[in-house]
Order: structure tokens, then C-alpha cells, then sequence
């Protein structure tokens, strides 16, 4: 599943285990690099371990109380975070809780006992009125990964716990529909939709055995349009990875990690774009530090696809020995990848030093906003809303 960046993990399916525990395209070089910045901090205090997940348009950020698996909601201005409950629920960090961008529509994974068995059920949030569980839900357990923009398509994974986990997609029209599977593999996950529904991308996946003879998933980057599966691959046949999300009418597809075949090739684990009339992209990282490695992924996409947030890996020297941390990025078809890090210091901040790990993990439509989450040295966490100057920056996204 998403291999993704830390600090992610998650409890339940071994397909995107590694995910969490883990553009402008078109955007004026000169214009990325000068551009005004800033940071807002988001206050964690009283909370037990919060966990921000998915920036609105107007700067609102929603994520998860780890302790408690409720949710919270952060405004712009507010000295505090609001704490919205719906828990206990099963929380991917750096993912869930989903919210669409005008915030309009919130969904957490509620877990709850079935006799002997714990599962999880997709709940929406109705405000005053509370959470709902989503009506004509079929399988057993079921997690939502994604959300379309416009809030009306919900994806993810899920079935018999004691089975591989299928993908599945649901509007409140037509319920849950489970989403094929080729033969030869044994599960998927779908984590991202259009608001039409007629698009959704995420992975498949076999299970294998690594090159130390270890058991390890392979994914299989993949879309479905109107139910029907397309395997993605790069313009040399290589596989691609787990695909992440996607723009407004998943016209643009993104993703990272590494794919299903397990021999190395020169672009295996970098992050990439799609697109039915250029392919696979890889993203331009040569701006990156030095240390820069992969693996790398491609995280969240604005509604135009002109803007791309992911994140980076390299090795850090600790007193433990020398450990693999992420780093967040922003990529631009002009100007390629820049570390989120080096612009932070750049700016004034201090945020995001030596021995901190982090994650841009969601970006607003319009491309301005941009969530970190992460933790410092001493592994205290921390969030923050990175805020770019929209003058100029935008221009020429995906046509």
C-alpha cells in the first residue's frame, strides 16, 4: 500500500503497512523560488496525540486524536484545535481522516466489535447531528481511502477480516460496489475517485517474497474506469506503484513507491504522475539535497494538477545508528522538486530542523496551502500550514 512516509502506520491490512508507519505544473521556475511563505503552527496542546491529515481551501485542517480516535478540526485563526468525536476509529496516519476541499464532507473509519471480530465501518460527519455510517455498506469491514472533491464518492478497501481486503467504491445512489481484482492476484485498495465516479485509481496487489527471501506485498499501480481495471505502467513496461490520488476528474493520476516487479530499473521508487496522454512522468528530484533516496511519493495533487506535494527519503545518523527518515517536497513542471525543509529555513522559520522527520500530506485546490506533519528530534510531534503566495504561481497546470 502507500509506502509512504512516516510517521504513518496503521493496525489492520498488511497492504499499506509500509505507507504509514509511509505541481505546479506548469509553475514559473523564478516565480516557486521567490515566492512569499508562510508557516502557521498548528496547537496540539491537550491533545493526546494528534495526527493532521487533509488541509481545506481556506486553511482549515482535519485529522485524528490518536489516543482517543476522534477527530479534530482546526480553523485558520482558532488557538485551539476542535474536537469533533466520532471515535474510536481506525486511523492511517497521514491519511484519515478524509475531508474533500471546502470541507463540506468529513469521513472517519469507526471500528466496533462484531462477536468476536473488530471491524470498521465509514462514518460521515453531519455536524450538530453527529456521525452516520454510510447506508448500503455490503462487506463485513470496509476503510475509506479516499474521497472525490465534491464529497458524493467514497473509496477503500475491505471485506472478511479473516480474507484478503478487496477495493470498493460507494455513492449513496448505488451503495458499495466491490472492484475487480485480476486473476493471480489476492487483494486492492482504491484511494482516489472523480466526482463523476466513472474513475478511480489505487493499487493491486500479490504477496511474495523479497530478495532475502521475506514475505512483502507487491503493488500494482491501477485505475478503474466505468468498473473496468488498467494496470499502469512507465513507457519502459515497468510497473508503477501505489497510486495515491488524483486531481479533480482523475484525469491526472499520482503516485509513488516502489512497483510490483521486483528487479531494479533506474526510476524504481520514484514518484511519478499520469496522464492518458503522456504516461507515466517521473518527477524531476535533482533539486533535491545530496542525500535524497528513494523511496519516493507523490502525495497530494491541487484540483488543476499544476501543484504536487510528496515526500523524499534519506538516511540520518541518530544515536541509534544511522535510521531512514522522510522529507517533505513540492514539485513544479518548471522548476522541478524543492525541499520543503531548505524553504522553510529560508523563510525564517524555525521548524522542520535537524532530526525532524516530515510529511506533506495534503495540499488545497488552489495549490496555496500545504500540510506538514511530522515530529522533532526528541519525537514530540508537530503540524504546520505552509501558505505560498498565489501571485503568478499557478499558471499553466494540466490542460
Amino acid at each position: 500500500m502507500l509506502r509512504p512516509p512516516f510517521p504513518a502506520c496503521r493496525p489492520v491490512s498488511p497492504a499499506i503497512a509500509v505507507l504509514a508507519c509511509a505541481l505546479a505544473l506548469g509553475l514559473a521556475g523564478t516565480a516557486a523560488a521567490e515566492a512569499p511563505l508562510l508557516l502557521r503552527e498548528l496547537p496540539y496542546a491537550g491533545l493526546g496525540a494528534p495526527q493532521p491529515s487533509r488541509v481545506t481551501g481556506d486553511g482549515t485542517v482535519y485529522g485524528a486524536d490518536m489516543t482517543s480516535g476522534n477527530t479534530l478540526r482546526w480553523l485558520p485563526d482558532a488557538a485551539a484545535a476542535e474536537d469533533l468525536g466520532g471515535g474510536p476509529t481506525f486511523g492511517l496516519i497521514n491519511v484519515t481522516p478524509l475531508a474533500n476541499p471546502d470541507g463540506s464532507t468529513v469521513v472517519a473509519n469507526y471500528m466496533r466489535e462484531d462477536g468476536k471480530l473488530l471491524v470498521s465501518n465509514p462514518r460521515v460527519y453531519e455536524g450538530i447531528f453527529g456521525w452516520t455510517i454510510l447506508s448500503g455498506m455490503d462487506q463485513i469491514s470496509s476503510l475509506a481511502m479516499g474521497l472525490s472533491r465534491d464529497g458524493s464518492q467514497v473509496v477503500g478497501y475491505g471485506g472478511d477480516p479473516d480474507l484478503p481486503f478487496q477495493p470498493w467504491q460507494w455513492d449513496a445512489d448505488r451503495g458499495q460496489r466491490m472492484l475487480p481484482v485480476p486473476a493471480g492476484m489476492d487483494g486492492g485498495e482504491a484511494w482516489a475517485a472523480s466526482d463523476d465516479g466513472r474513475i478511480v485509481g489505487g493499487h493491486v496487489s500479490v504477496l511474495g517474497t523479497d530478495e532475502w527471501g521475506w514475505p512483502t506485498r507487491y503493488l500494482y499501480g491501477a485505475r478503474w474506469v466505468d468498473g473496468a481495471i488498467e494496470l499502469l505502467e512507465d513507457g519502459g513496461g515497468h510497473t508503477l506503484g501505489q497510486v495515491v490520488a488524483c486531481n479533480a476528474d482523475c484525469t491526472v493520476l499520482i503516485g509513488g513507491g516502489y512497483g510490483g516487479e521486483p528487479d531494479p530499473h533506474p526510476d524504481r521508487g520514484r514518484a511519478w504522475y499520469w496522464t492518458e496522454a503522456e504516461g507515466a512522468v517521473y518527477l524531476d528530484t535533482s533539486g533535491l539535497p545530496a542525500g535524497a533516496m528513494a523511496p519516493y511519493y507523490a502525495m497530494a495533487i491541487s484540483a488543476d494538477g499544476a501543484v504536487i506535494v510528496g515526500t523524499y527519503t534519506e538516511q540520518t545518523e541518530t544515536p541509534f545508528g544511522i535510521v531512514v527518515v522522510n522529507k517533505p517536497f513540492r514539485w513544479t513542471r518548471e522548476g522541478g522538486a524543492e525541499s520543503l525543509i531548505e524553504r522553510i529555513a529560508a523563510a525564517g522559520y524555525a521548524f522542520g530542523g535537524e532530526g525532524w522527520e516530515l510529511v506533506a500530506n495534503s495540499v488545497s485546490t488552489d495549490g496555496r496551502h500545504v500540510l506538514l506533519n511530522g515530529m522533532d528530534a526528541d519525537y514530540a510531534l508537530h503540524g504546520a500550514v505552509l501558505t505560498f503566495d498565489r501571485d503568478g504561481l499557478f499558471a499553466d497546470g494540466f490542460d
